[in-house]
């Protein structure tokens, strides 16, 4: 007994390793993506692995409780052929043996199946059942039956185009596109025989023309990965075996395999030769009378604008010619009308007086309208001059300044000036009575469209382009203009809008006048400006200074001492400029209390204020107290035309020093080099 143990426990052991490989087994088939089916002689199903699910819709055990239902579900057309192939397989085939036929699973659809059968023999070499392994099909007997339909397709055409001037081609997807067919006219067309072309050595890239066969690379390429089935080129050029070259036009089927891989092209091609060149031709004669059609087309634009202009031009010269006689009539109204009241004996002196300036502002009112049209006649018959002289831009700003302050003070209307360069610098060659004469008509117009606010004039000398340029401006917080007549306004007997004549008055020729005198100077004119929210207008001359001397403003020193100089008075502030003159100051010009606080702010350079009290939007001592929150010992000196004692106690403790109206020159220059020189010392 003890002798036997040993044998059971081998044979236990060889046992538990014929379990471990049955197991193993069993895993793998029941991961088979094939549908395996193991079957008695008699037709039970003992065995069905899980994929019959996903091929046929049903599962594993309705198989093994219907053994019928495999036969059940083959396609009625194929089922005498698969019950023939069963019987032949359990009575006479010794062979394996596979066959091809379709199921109809359990969702409607039809599949195609390959089904391969062998029989199961025992360790005794009896059979005891069958093994089946079907597997789906389905996508390669579609493209196989695809495949099919080409060929007969290609047959048929073979036949069909074997004589005509379309020639049949089939390449194989490789490099150069190498002819594996090509129909029997390929002779009388390109001059090669077919055996020539089907040759190894023959490769079609070289029969297209160089020019052409980039993009007919890129074309098949761009085609082939789009996954579509057929694509037509768009004609290119042969070349044929005697030289001549020749037009096709080229419809390619693309041939995929099973897994969707290109394995051939099939192309129809025709000779298209007469068609593109008579295309061509046309093309030709097409864009001829396109570029004939553009030029007649520019030319009726050419003139409908010059007719649009010239109704345009026609219309504004009447409702010129309306509004200059309503200009006219009135000063003359005024001038004849209070004329003759003057000859009334009982007149008082107060009125005569009255009636006296109202004749002599209407005549300088008549006369600026007639100097107006004789200056833009003059104008339009180029018989205007330019009269070069030297010229003190400083002093024409002064006089302009003069001129137009009473007026802007009857407006309530803040006027301030802007002069970068000194007396000596600001001495150039230029036309004194034309650069007055635009500054006048922009300054004028400046006061007639600003209702409350300020106006500001001056210029800036331009020397980071070549020739140097000095840039007049006109800047003002008036009613502002519409982006659209920006350049309109500048033109002859045009206003920004056609009602601001009836509302504002004025010929509307000022501008225009402008413009041409500026363009006389070698300058340019031009308006910044949005509805609301105000204008500048800016003109340049060019700056060609009397005495050779830097351009660059002595103000603009940075080693000079900084005084800002807060004043509302431009006369004062001009004042004050000429009296430190000598002093070797950079003065900065503050025209209120809050642009003071916010100049003291952006500005860390500035030794010295010279601070006025009465200023609109924000007075001196308010504007003081600001400035003493953040820059705490900063000197202010306080200006005031008050000089009662409790009034300088009042701002002792927010001004350093004070200095009453007027200004006496030796007190102003003591004081101010007094706290200069306590800044330098600091």
């Amino acid at each position: 007994m003890e002798s036997e143990k040993p044998n059971i426990e081998k044979l236990q052991q060889k046992i538990e390793n014929l379990e471990n490989l049955l197991d193993i087994h069993k895993i793998i088939i029941d991961n088979s993506v094939d549908w395996e089916i193991l079957m008695t002689m008699d037709g039970d199903f003992t065995y069905v692995s899980p994929s019959c699910k996903i091929i046929s819709g049903y599962s594993a055990s309705e198989f093994t409780e219907n053994s019928d239902l495999f036969i059940q579900i083959v396609y009625p057309l194929d089922k005498e052929l698969v019950n023939h192939h069963l019987y032949e397989k359990k009575h006479n085939a010794e062979t394996d043996s596979n066959l091809e036929f379709r199921i109809k699973t359990k969702d409607g659809n039809v599949k195609w199946i390959e089904h391969f059968c062998q029989k199961v023999y025992d360790n005794s070499g009896n059979i005891f059942g069958f093994r089946s392994s079907n597997r789906d099909i389905t996508k390669r007997k579609e493209i196989e039956i695809e495949l099919k339909k080409a060929n007969k397709a290609l047959d048929d055409e073979r036949h069909l185009f074997s004589q005509g001037n379309v020639i049949i081609f089939k390449w194989k997807n490789e490099n150069n596109w190498p002819v594996e067919y090509v129909s029997s006219n390929v002779k009388e067309i390109l001059g090669y025989a077919e055996e020539e072309i089907i040759s190894p050595q023959f490769i079609y890239s070289n029969l297209i023309y160089p020019g052409d066969l980039e993009r007919i690379t890129k074309e098949v390429i761009f085609y082939s990965n789009q996954q579509t089935e057929n694509f037509e080129h768009t004609p290119y050029r042969l070349i044929c075996k005697n030289g001549k070259i020749i037009w096709v036009s080229d419809y390619t089927i693309i041939l995929r395999n099973e897994t969707g891989e290109i394995i051939n092209y099939i192309g129809y091609l025709v000779d298209s030769t007469v068609i593109v060149e008579n295309e061509m031709k046309l093309r030709e004669q097409n864009n001829e009378y396109e570029s004939l059609n553009e030029e007649y087309k520019s030319q009726n634009e050419i003139l409908l604008k010059a007719l649009v202009k010239a109704e345009e031009s026609d219309c504004l010269k009447t409702s010129f010619l309306q509004n200059m006689s309503h200009e006219i009539r009135t000063p003359m109204n005024a001038i004849t009308g209070f004329a003759s009241l003057l000859d009334n004996p009982d007149l008082s002196c107060e009125k005569r007086k009255s009636f006296t300036t109202i004749i002599i502002n209407s005549t300088k009112q008549l006369l600026s309208i007639v100097t107006d049209i004789l200056t833009i006649s003059s104008l339009e018959t180029k018989q205007e001059k330019v009269y070069i002289n030297k010229v003190c831009i400083n002093s024409i700003i002064v006089d302009l300044f003069a001129i137009f302050k009473t007026q802007a003070q009857n407006q309530n209307i803040s006027l301030y000036t802007k002069q970068q360069l000194n007396d000596k610098q600001s001495e150039i060659y230029t036309d004194k009575t034309k650069v007055t004469q635009i500054l006048t008509n922009l300054l004028f117009n400046a006061l007639k469209f600003t209702h409350e606010g300020f106006i500001e004039f001056g210029y800036n000398l331009k020397t980071d382009i070549e020739p140097a340029e000095m840039e007049f401006y006109v800047k003002d917080s008036g009613i502002g203009i519409k982006p659209e007549f920006h350049e309109k306004i500048f033109e002859r007997f045009r206003q920004a809008e056609t009602g601001l004549s009836r509302l504002y008055g004025g010929t509307g020729l000022g501008l225009s006048i402008s413009k041409s005198f500026a363009e006389l100077l070698d300058g340019k004119i031009w308006v910044q400006s949005e509805p609301e929210k105000g204008s500048i207008f800016y003109f340049t001359i060019p700056y060609k200074p009397v005495n050779e001397i830097d351009k660059t403003p002595t103000t603009q020193n940075e080693n000079f001492r900084t005084v800002l100089v807060a004043e509302d008075e431009e006369y004062n502030f001009l004042f004050i400029k000429e009296l430190l003159i000598d002093m070797n100051l950079k003065l900065i010009h503050a025209k209120n209390g809050q642009e003071t606080v916010e100049i003291c702010k952006s500005n860390s350079k500035i030794d010295l204020i010279l601070m006025d009290i009465r200023m609109p939007i924000m007075d001196g001592y308010t504007a003081a107290t600001q400035i003493r929150k953040f820059c705490s010992d900063l000197p202010i000196i306080a200006q005031s035309a008050y000089a009662l004692e409790h009034e300088i106690e009042k701002y002792s403790g927010i001004f350093d020093d004070y200095i009453t109206k007027p200004i006496d020159k030796d007190i102003l220059k003591h004081k101010v080099m007094q706290y200069i020189n306590q800044q330098i010392d600091k």
